[in-house]
């Protein structure tokens, strides 16, 4: 397989507003910084220990000692240039001279253990972080941890290979044992420091992909942290298809489900959305509407009634009542 152009896939990125250029730095955009704040509420999903974010590093420890076992801290001296690209020298290196607040998240974790098992603790507290950047890689194989001899600390990294130029290592985030325990003995810390924006870039480059049996690109964002969770188009000029495309809209929207309405599917592919709902005159007939996958290209037919529960179900893991129990309820039938 022939290598892919940087320089194509960064085009491609600022074409559809994940990242933006300024002079020979890249940074992200609109879509690209919705991506990035959907990679940080993955991190704090289902929790209900997470206290901040803080304002200052000092506050983790006034947490910690109220028995949170995880806190989470903006850092305000952080890195707002991603990388640099100079065409000429086919060289790509990154940039760390410009501060931003909110280009890294910094976590405080702690894990109690009772029989005392500190390096076991580590590499399970490690392997969380590892299968957290994964989830988010098209091909997870490209995630690399560097640790240094005494397992006291470790380095998480994502490795571009098959670009047409060496890309640098990319770190996405350094974890580091913490020997305070605030006098608690089966207290286990560890410092987290997460470099969001990099990783965004990082898991963008990843993304963008072309299809090996059909030779189309596409942007194979992961499902729950793409800008724009489903697409709706209507192939149905009439009154009643754009009806029933409204009414599906709503229900989704009443579920906090972002939407994109009546683009090509070329554009859905560009802009990473995972699952597109397709309404035609068999779908007024039959009340069956057609969910086209990004990644097969395959139609899934689903009753309208279990939609909303579906997407429900795929993009933020609970679950809802279909309209047809709704209807049986409502009337005791």
């Amino acid at each position: 397989m022939s290598p892919r152009l940087l320089k194509t896939i960064l085009d491609a990125l600022t074409q559809v507003k994940y990242i933006k250029p300024l002079k020979n730095t890249y940074a992200l955009d609109h879509l690209g910084l919705k991506f990035k704040q959907n990679i940080i509420k993955s991190i704090m999903s289902g929790r209900t220990d997470l206290s901040g974010p803080l304002t200052n590093r000092q506050d983790y420890k006034t947490e910690l000692q109220k028995g949170h076992s995880t806190i989470y801290f903006n850092n305000k001296e952080t890195m707002l240039k991603i990388f640099t690209f100079n065409e000429e020298k086919q060289k790509v290196h990154f940039s760390s001279n410009q501060l931003t607040k909110d280009a890294k998240l910094d976590l405080c974790n702690i894990l109690k253990d009772f029989e005392q098992r500190p390096a076991m603790i580590y590499q399970h507290y490690l392997r969380t972080r590892r299968l957290f950047w994964k989830q988010f890689l098209f091909n997870p194989e490209q995630l690399k941890v560097e640790e240094n001899e005494d397992k006291s600390s470790a380095q998480l990294k994502i490795k571009l290979t098959d670009f047409d130029i060496d890309m640098p290592d990319i770190e996405v985030e350094t974890v580091d044992v913490m020997t305070e325990n605030f006098g608690h003995a089966n207290w286990n810390l560890f410092y987290s420091s997460l470099n969001i924006n990099a990783g965004a870039m990082a898991m963008l480059l990843d993304a963008r992909r072309l299809r090996q049996f059909r030779q189309n690109w596409r942007l194979a964002l992961p499902i729950k942290a793409a800008p724009y969770a489903l697409g709706i188009k209507v192939l149905d000029e009439s009154q009643d298809a754009q009806d029933l495309s409204r009414y599906i809209q709503l229900l989704l929207e009443s579920e906090s489900i972002p939407l994109l309405i009546n683009e090509e599917y070329k554009t859905y592919d560009d802009l990473g959305v995972p699952y597109v709902i397709t309404i035609d005159k068999e779908s007024l007939e039959t009340g069956v509407i057609k969910i086209y996958d990004r990644e097969t290209c395959w139609h899934e037919q689903v009753h309208l009634a279990y939609v909303a529960p579906r997407m429900v179900r795929t993009f933020q893991s609970r679950e809802i009542p279909d309209t047809y129990s709704l209807v049986r309820m409502k009337y005791n039938l």
